[in-house]
């Protein structure tokens, strides 16, 4: 887990030859839940809303937070002097995090029943990712290690690197959505752009194949997420260049590794509906349900931008060919979506193939022509 120690800004830490107090122009507000009487340090985080500034404080103890955490340990290690602020004649320590996520995190260590439980109602799964993603930055930087564990595990549910586990979580969600759409809240569902960020600053690469796997879903259909499916018009849809602003929030190295997964992930649905459909899904009597079958799995292929989903869905149901037509084929397309889906980490640049490992679609014709 990545440590900072020092203050984000870089400035140096004061020496002060006396106690000094806090600006006393500056509004002070102790935090309602967070002010023990005995505590023996207080916290402080500032708050802005309309460009004025409010200084939070959280009065707490020193070794609840010298416990969790050894940057903490660090910091109450160093000589009385070094502390420059006081307030009642207790120490202060300014940090420079946002008072929500300050707060969020203090209350888990002292109640951690605040900590969320991972559901399997889709309709709070974005609440629970607000609740943990700023306490969950925090225990990064503070090296809160037992609490960064309990936050990652959850960050990992709701992107989940287990392919099972990611089509479960797409079916109640898109179960939802197709019986009851307005149960959702707005702003619920999955937010790709803001589970990379999360990633890469909280140090938890299991999940990035699966997030930029999910901005490549938001990218394909937009706010209406699963729309083409729904049988939804074309107004349900943003505007398509809409869809691409959000990347502004990533970097142009990132931009990049969305592309080249992105094309990777076309080419591997082209070879899925090109060479597997047609090889594999054969019936004696090409029964209507073989017939049918095939058609719609290869429109769902073309057009779907959750392919994995979508052949999950299909290989999965209970109705089958008569004739036995469609055994092999199931047998194949499960074992090649496994294999595609492992592919997302090469697909989208997060891990670099060994020297002379073969780099390209054909290759999985081949692999599964062994089966």
């Amino acid at each position: 887990m990545p440590a900072k120690t020092s203050d984000q800004d870089g400035d140096s830490v004061e020496n002060p030859s006396k106690k000094r107090r806090l600006d006393t122009n500056q509004e002070f507000i102790h935090d309602s839940q967070i002010w023990m009487k005995d505590g023996n340090v207080i916290v402080t985080a500032a708050n802005t809303v309309d460009e004025v500034t409010t200084l939070y404080g959280f009065r707490c103890h020193k070794s609840v937070l010298s416990k969790h955490s050894t940057v903490f340990e660090t910091m109450f290690g160093l000589p009385q002097s070094s502390v420059p602020e006081y307030k009642d004649g207790v120490p202060v320590v300014m940090l420079p995090d946002p008072y929500t996520d300050v707060k969020g995190l203090l209350q888990m260590l002292y109640d951690p029943t605040t900590i969320p439980l991972p559901s399997k109602d889709p309709t709070v799964w974005r609440n629970e990712l607000d609740v943990i993603q700023g306490p969950l930055r925090l225990a990064t930087k503070y090296e809160l290690t037992v609490l960064y564990g309990r936050l990652a595990e959850i960050f990992k549910t709701h992107w989940p690197s287990d392919l099972q586990e990611y089509c479960a979580r797409q079916e109640a969600l898109d179960g939802l959505l197709a019986t009851s759409p307005d149960i959702l809240p707005d702003g619920a569902l999955p937010d790709p752009i803001t589970a990379i960020e999360l990633a890469y600053a909280a140090n938890i690469p299991s999940v990035l194949p699966t997030c930029y796997y999910g901005l490549h879903q938001q990218l394909t259909l937009g706010n209406g997420r699963m729309a083409t499916q729904l049988n939804n018009t074309a107004s349900d849809f943003a505007d398509f260049s809409s869809r691409f602003d959000v990347l502004d929030r990533l970097s142009a190295s990132q931009i990049s590794q969305v592309m080249r997964g992105r094309e990777w992930l076309r080419i591997a649905t082209a070879h899925l509906t090109a060479e597997v459909i047609l090889k594999y899904y054969t019936c004696p009597s090409s029964c209507s349900f073989c017939v049918e079958t095939r058609a719609s799995l290869s429109r769902i292929l073309r057009h779907s931008a959750d392919s994995s989903n979508a052949i999950y869905k299909v290989t999965s149901r209970d109705k089958r060919c008569p004739k036995g037509g469609d055994l092999e084929f199931h047998n194949v397309m499960k074992a090649l979506n496994q294999y595609i889906w492992d592919e997302l980490p090469f697909f989208f640049g997060l891990e670099k193939r060994k020297e002379g490992q073969e780099y390209g679609y054909k290759r999985y014709l081949e692999d599964f022509q062994s089966l």
